[in-house]
């Protein structure tokens, strides 16, 4: 097992990664002692274990270590830096200023190997740009990323984000020749046309947002990415004949394309053809039986036919997904759902009491849905409402 550090990807010795699987954290780590002192490309063992714990999607156990990390290596500035990345990701945008100020100020004089110091400025580079971003400084999110970009050309990502910078300035001749670029350097990435459009429709310029993703379609005609991303724009704009063609084109491009299977599948679901959506759901289930967005849209697609046995099914998977998403507001509304079609009134009646109890948390679409929700067995029972008007599936599988 191998965990990525910031400028390579480091193989885990077997002692250490035996120790940590068996949850002797501290036994792993002082396996990793001698392991980080032998290569000065490496950071201290205290931050490879942070990594470790990242790679879980643990953040609390990794900042503890991180915590140790300075305590013990004060003048090392990755733990500063991975600390403020953290910080960024929950939203604690000043903390994570302070601390990149901290890492960057270490970082002049800091003699770590040299990759290791390389990918260090460009992480603290990358991460201030994100603080700017938070902040709507479009002009310093720019001159970060124009660093980056100088140090490391081939930075796919740090192309679309200065692409968004320079838009968000009133730039978007510049931002077009920008995505160009990124284009130039990551073949895979979304034709530009179709990343100006997907711009222009953020800012809320169904015009140009339009204009711009018609002419994706005609520069890139058999590019799935584009074909999926213009789809997308077409049913967030509720025009669902538009997204089914550009869908079925991108099952012609790649008819084995997870991604294309899946949206075919959400595509029906809006268009209320249940079965069909069901269809093309069941096969991205086979191919991704873990994936949360199918697992959930499954379950809607099979509530809305009339079939018993397809709402038994509808429950198990709605059950699946309370436990593959810890019991998310849209897996809880689709298990109220299912519990109701099944006849178990009162179970539904507990779900909706603790959905309702957990309002404040819901985001406004999943809100907004309980405030129709009447109580299971009554008029406006949520098991009988329309699929089409929970407002929430898009949400629940994205492909951005």
């Amino acid at each position: 097992v191998a965990v990525a550090m910031r400028h390579t990807t480091v193989p885990i010795p077997a002692d250490a990664l035996e120790c940590f699987e068996r949850r002797k954290y501290e036994d792993a780590y002082q396996c990793l002692i001698p392991f980080a002192k032998a290569d000065r490309d490496l950071p201290p063992p205290e931050i490879i274990m942070a990594h470790l714990f990242r790679k879980n999607g643990a953040n609390t156990p990794s900042t503890k270590w991180l915590e140790r990390a300075v305590a013990s290596w004060p003048n090392d500035p990755e733990a500063y830096i991975l600390l403020a990345e953290i910080g960024l990701e929950s939203g604690e945008v000043t903390a994570a200023q302070l601390l990149l100020e901290k890492g960057e100020k270490l970082l002049a004089s800091f003699d770590g190997g040299a990759r290791r110091r390389e990918a260090l400025r460009l992480s603290t580079l990358s991460a201030l740009a994100s603080v700017a971003k938070f902040r709507r400084d479009w002009p310093t999110v720019e001159a970060h990323l124009r660093k980056v970009l100088k140090r490391k050309p081939a930075d796919s990502s740090a192309w679309a984000r200065l692409a968004e910078a320079l838009f968000k300035q009133n730039r978007p001749i510049e931002s077009l020749a920008v995505l160009k670029k990124q284009k130039a350097v990551d073949k895979g990435a979304l034709a530009p046309e179709a990343s100006l459009g997907r711009f222009y429709q953020e800012f809320g310029d169904m015009r140009n947002a339009e204009i711009w993703m018609d002419r994706a379609v005609t520069v890139a005609p058999n590019d799935l990415r584009t074909r999926l991303a213009v789809g997308d724009w077409a049913l967030r704009m509720h025009r669902f004949s538009r997204a089914s063609a550009e869908v079925t084109e991108a099952l012609r491009i790649d008819p084995s394309a997870f991604e294309a299977i899946v949206w075919r599948g959400v595509v029906a679901l809006f268009e209320a053809d249940y079965g069909v959506a069901e269809q093309f759901l069941a096969r991205a289930e086979k191919i991704q039986p873990n994936s949360t967005g199918v697992t959930i849209n499954l379950s809607i697609a099979r509530l809305g036919q009339v079939d018993d046995s397809k709402h038994r099914d509808a429950l198990v998977g709605a059950i699946h997904g309370l436990v593959l998403t810890s019991n998310s507001p849209e897996a809880l509304i689709t298990y109220m759902r299912a519990l109701c079609k099944v006849g178990r009134k009162t179970e539904a009646q507990r779900v909706l009491d603790v959905l309702k109890r957990r309002r404040h948390s819901l985001d406004a679409s999943a809100a907004s849905y309980l405030e129709g929700c009447a109580e299971p067995g009554g008029p406006g029972d949520p098991g009988d409402w329309p699929l089409e008007n929970e407002g929430i599936r898009l949400k629940v599988f994205s492909l951005k």
